[in-house]
């Protein structure tokens, strides 16, 4: 591998490589900005659009803007708009809006297919039917587009996923047993007899003071009119 360019370096590069060609989603000329994970140029509109969509599907950055790494760089160089749209248009899908295109299982293909490539490994997964291909994926099962972009972060996320529902899975059978187990020790409480016998006392206490504040209460309520009668009206 050869010296690493420079964040500024690259954007030097990439700004002439944009200068040869044209956005990739509506052709305008001079595109500033790129979806990395996808390899292509992006108008300013266009752009914007993509950063609704979901760095999974993609990963969007200004080229005179935004920080540069060689791995970010290496995904322009070995991608590009017309490979992009080469495979969209095997697939019958490069008629189609941007919100679909860039979010089926043909262009996650592809996206997983130049991951490979810039991480310089083998890459066998057989691309999709034509049926396959127009399968529109949501955020959970698509691949990942931040940084680590690609099979990478999706493999990390996959574990993610995985862990999360192994963990709630336990929580649940862990908090299931002991409800079950307090349910249980509850009753047995109950059915207690020593325990039966303090709450009937409790009870019963309870019955007496209510009781008790009742005679207090009464006889306050009958002090107080046999007062108003020996007075009289007013």
């Amino acid at each position: 591998m050869g010296m690493e360019l420079s964040s500024d370096s690259i954007k030097v590069t990439l700004g002439k490589m944009a200068a040869e060609t044209a956005c990739c989603d509506c052709s305008a000329l001079y595109p500033t900005y790129a979806s990395i994970n996808n390899g292509v140029f992006l108008c300013e509109s266009c752009a914007s659009l993509h950063k609704t969509f979901g760095e999974q599907f993609s990963y969007v950055r200004s080229i005179t803007r935004d920080e540069w790494n060689h791995t970010c760089y290496l995904y322009m160089q070995l991608g590009g708009n017309a490979k992009f749209k080469e495979l969209l248009m095997g697939y019958s899908l490069l008629a189609e809006p941007a919100p679909v295109r860039y979010k089926t299982r043909a262009a996650e293909y592809y996206r997983m297919r130049l991951y490979s490539l810039v991480q310089g490994t083998s890459f066998t997964t057989p691309p999709p039917s034509q049926q396959e291909a127009k399968v529109l994926l949501d955020e959970v099962n698509a691949v990942p587009g931040e940084e680590p972009v690609g099979g990478e972060k999706q493999e990390i996320s996959a574990k993610i996923a995985s862990g999360a529902q192994k963990a709630g899975a336990v929580v649940y059978s862990k908090g299931k047993v002991a409800v079950n187990y307090i349910s249980q020790k509850g009753k047995e409480i109950a059915a207690n007899p020593t325990v039966q016998k303090v709450a009937q006392k409790a009870k019963e206490g309870i019955i007496k003071a209510a009781d008790t504040i009742g005679d207090v209460v009464s006889n306050f309520v009958k002090g107080f009119s046999s007062e108003k009668d020996k007075d009289g009206p007013k």
